[in-house]
């Protein structure tokens, strides 16, 4: 769509010597830049609207609708954490470790001091028996802090438990 606009800005000059030619930069990359921001606005507002119908599937237990939204609007916008972090609970939920472990790491990624992620990141290597990161990650959850929610609470600490009882720290563990 780009190379179609560019041509049609190109289309009334006609180069008659180098000089002319290597001016066409000028002209180009205004038309060019014209061409990104108008497709940039649309793909902004096409981002918004699948990001909120994503969040209406999710609030309305469609889960797999939601799941096929999210990725389709994170495609279209990779840095945005809070659709990562709605995809990775969905795919915990769905027992899709690897990939929640996938979507949970994005968050991290995107923002470092997240502790939920982290710890939900961690339980995601909980289950795919990645014990040395997944109380790596269990811990530094923590101490970033996680979510308000007493079963998340629960949750993370009965495996931060069994982790510490699996390396032998026994104390800790309790």
């Amino acid at each position: 769509m780009v190379t179609f606009r560019i041509l049609h800005c190109l289309c009334p000059i006609r180069p008659r010597s180098l000089l002319l030619v290597a001016a066409l930069g000028a002209v180009v990359f205004p038309c060019a830049a014209h061409a990104s921001a108008q497709e940039e606005a649309s793909g902004s507002q096409s981002f918004e609207r699948m990001a909120a119908q994503a969040d209406q599937a999710r609030d309305a237990n469609d889960l797999e609708k939601a799941q096929t939204l999210y990725r389709r609007a994170l495609a279209l916008r990779p840095a945005w954490a809070e659709g990562w972090w709605s995809l990775g609970t969905i795919l915990y939920d769905h027992d899709k470790y690897g990939e929640a472990a996938r979507a949970f790491g994005r968050v991290v990624a995107l923002q470092a001091k997240h502790g939920s992620a982290r710890a939900m990141l961690g339980l995601c290597e909980f289950a795919l028996g990645q014990d040395a990161a997944a109380l790596r990650d269990i811990q530094k959850g923590r101490q970033l802090g996680i979510l308000e929610d007493p079963q998340l609470r629960r949750v993370v600490l009965f495996h931060e438990g069994v982790l510490l009882l699996r390396k032998g720290n026994f104390e800790g563990g309790q």
